[in-house]
Formats: C-alpha cells, sequence, structure tokens
C-alpha cells in the first residue's frame, strides 16, 4: 500500500482514501490510511469525528477477524492432519501458517494499542471517547490474549480486564441507552464468558445493561415500537448472547426473571 502512495498526505487525503478503500470493501487499506492519519496529523489534541473513528475501528476490525478466521482455519486443519497421521510432513508447513497469522495479529493488534495508548485515548475530549477508547483497549489486548501461551496470555488478559473497568468508571455519566455504554456491556461480557469462563458474571453485566436501557426506551418511547437504532441493534446483540448462553447454562444463569422477549417482533398478518 505504502508503494502506491510515497508522498506525504494530508488528513483530507487520508480520510478520502479510506473511505474509498471502505466503499470498495478494502479493508486493509481502510485501516491503513486511518493509521496513517492517527499518526501523521498535526491536530491538537488528536480528536476523530464519528465517520472518522468509525472507518479507523470498522477497517481494522475487519481486519483482525480476517486474520482471526484464517489462524482457526489453520488449526482446524493442523488437528485434521494430525488425526489422519501424526508424524506428517504437511504439520510443519501448516504450523508455519499459523505461526505467521499470529505474528499478524500480534502487529495489528499492538499497532492498534500503541494508537489508543498514545494518541487517541490522550486526546479524548469527551466522556464518549473516553469509554470507546478504553473498551477498544480491552477489545485488542482480548484479541492478543485469545491466542498467546502462557503468561503473555494471562498479562493480556488484565490488561484486557483493567481497560474495561476504566471504562466502565468513565461510562457512569452515559445513558443507559448510549450505544457506546451498550457496547461496553456487550464486548466485556463477551470477553468473560468466551475468554474467562465466567459465564454467571458475564450474564450480570450484560443483563444489568439491557434491563436498563429497556426500561429507559419504555420512560421515553412508550410501548414502541423502537426502530433499528443504534441503540436497540446493540440490545438485540446482547439479548441474543444472553439467550445463547441460557441455552448452554439451563436455569443457572438467571437467579431472576428478565425480558428476553422486548423486541418481540408483531405478528405477519395473514392475508
Amino acid at each position: 500500500m505504502a508503494t502506491l502512495f510515497t508522498k506525504n498526505l494530508d488528513d483530507s487525503e487520508c480520510i478520502y482514501l479510506a473511505r474509498l478503500a471502505m466503499e470498495a470493501g478494502k479493508f486493509d487499506p481502510t485501516a491503513y490510511f486511518m493509521q496513517k492519519l492517527v499518526l501523521s496529523s498535526s491536530r491538537s489534541p488528536m480528536e476523530l469525528n464519528i465517520e472518522e473513528r468509525n472507518l479507523l475501528f470498522v477497517g481494522q476490525k475487519s481486519v483482525i477477524d480476517s486474520l482471526r478466521g484464517s489462524r482457526q482455519s489453520f488449526l482446524e486443519a493442523q488437528q485434521k492432519e494430525r488425526e489422519k497421521n501424526s508424524a506428517s510432513r504437511y504439520l510443519v508447513l501448516i504450523e508455519k501458517y499459523i505461526s505467521d497469522a499470529e505474528y499478524q495479529l500480534s502487529k495489528e493488534c499492538n499497532n492498534m494499542l500503541e494508537l489508543l495508548d498514545f494518541r487517541l485515548l490522550p486526546g479524548a475530549q469527551t466522556t464518549e471517547d473516553r469509554v470507546y477508547y478504553n473498551m477498544m483497549i480491552g477489545d485488542y489486548h482480548g484479541y492478543l490474549a485469545d491466542f498467546k501461551a502462557g503468561m503473555k496470555s494471562y498479562i493480556a488478559a488484565e490488561a484486557a480486564w483493567t481497560a474495561y473497568q476504566n471504562a466502565q468508571v468513565a461510562a457512569i455519566d452515559l445513558a443507559a441507552t448510549n450505544q457506546t455504554n451498550l457496547s461496553l456491556a456487550l464486548n466485556q461480557s463477551a470477553f468473560l464468558y468466551d475468554f474467562c469462563d465466567k459465564p454467571y458474571e458475564a450474564s450480570e453485566i450484560a443483563k444489568k445493561a439491557y434491563e436498563e436501557a429497556a426500561d429507559e426506551l419504555v420512560k421515553t418511547l412508550g410501548k414502541g415500537p423502537y426502530g433499528n437504532s443504534g441503540t436497540t441493534v446493540v440490545m438485540k446483540l446482547i439479548r441474543d448472547n444472553l439467550m445463547a448462553w441460557e441455552s448452554e447454562y439451563p436455569g443457572q444463569l438467571h437467579r431472576r426473571p428478565w425480558r428476553p422477549l422486548f423486541f418481540t417482533e408483531p405478528p405477519t398478518p395473514n392475508f
């Protein structure tokens, strides 16, 4: 990518190229140009507007998801090959693929953590930005913890949890229906459930955020319909997680009733 654009790019050029790449479904250059913007911009403090923030983090998340998916495919291939022949000469080749995917994951995650720690979080001017960037720090440490081994995994997991806690503290001033606040509950609870093996704690965080947002929606909008705003989209993701977790631990997670059918769709009329 760097060989295509050798001259120094100003902010507007970086944003234009990132936007163009996003529209073409090219997420690597989207992330590249937005990282270049954050690193080279003369803005002080280093603030991103909503579009810029989305370009950076949606682009980078797609890059991370692709690498994680590739690694998982290689791991599955490795397992199948071992089952066929534990001394297979192909195992060494697959291991090279896995190592490369993990190297690329480490590089991408650490690059983002550097941007967050030294450029974006120090420049955050609003509560929502502070919550969002701390949440992202938690997410990227979580990605590292997921594939690192031993003490490296433990250290990354501890860093992820600390960042999520920092985000929670900052989120006290945000409304229950705030999309970033709900996204924090979604990501933090998923980390607890998927990585930390703490289903009850994950369920409590998710359920609290979901029900507080539901109560606020009822207060402000009555009985609905509530549409498909960012708030309701994240609420439905939280609800889906809760229902999936409940199916894996039937009767164990919810010590009190909750409202999984808050977003029940109206019946389709029969004509």
